[in-house]
């Protein structure tokens, strides 16, 4: 978190001069603070590679699962097509991702990782479990889960 941009203090906290009004009450307001914070923690986390989450889910989805379209990742990741186009061109001109045109169907691409693209992910998931105990350490395991299940309820809601 920088500077310019320090976290604002939880429902209740502060000096008491602001009113939230129905903000403590809707959770894509609670969620959307809570992911700020974890993008936040993840980018400091792996700075040193110069990656964003989205991008990290993407190597680790093509990295599991070498050769499959850049259309099945994309639905695996929950990424929009067109974002996941501009998101395989940044790793792809970092040398990180090819491109292969597919064998069943020429109009699509067969995502893989090169060398690079497969030690970066190597160095960087134990970064991320760093990050991810880190960001869930005051949650018991089964709230974490809960937390998990709930997520993916809303989710599956907007499909």
């Amino acid at each position: 978190m920088s500077k310019e941009n320090p976290p604002s203090p939880p429902f209740g906290e502060g000096d008491g001069a602001i009113d939230f009004d129905i903000l403590p009450h809707l959770i894509g307001h609670h969620i959307g603070r809570a992911y700020r914070a974890l993008f936040d923690h993840f980018c400091q986390t792996t700075a040193e590679y110069d990656i964003t989450p989205r991008q990290f889910v993407a190597l680790v989805l093509i990295s599991a699962n070498p050769m499959s379209s850049q259309t099945t990742i994309s639905k695996a990741a929950g990424i929009e097509r067109s974002t996941m186009v501009s998101l395989v061109d940044i790793l792809q001109e970092r040398g990180l991702v090819l491109r292969n045109r597919s064998d069943t169907d020429r109009r699509s691409y067969a995502l893989s990782l090169t060398e690079a693209g497969e030690k970066l992910v190597t160095a960087i998931k134990p970064l991320v479990l760093e990050h991810d105990q880190h960001v869930t350490k005051h949650l018991k395991k089964e709230d974490a889960a809960a937390m998990v299940a709930s997520l993916d309820l809303i989710m599956l809601g907007e499909r």
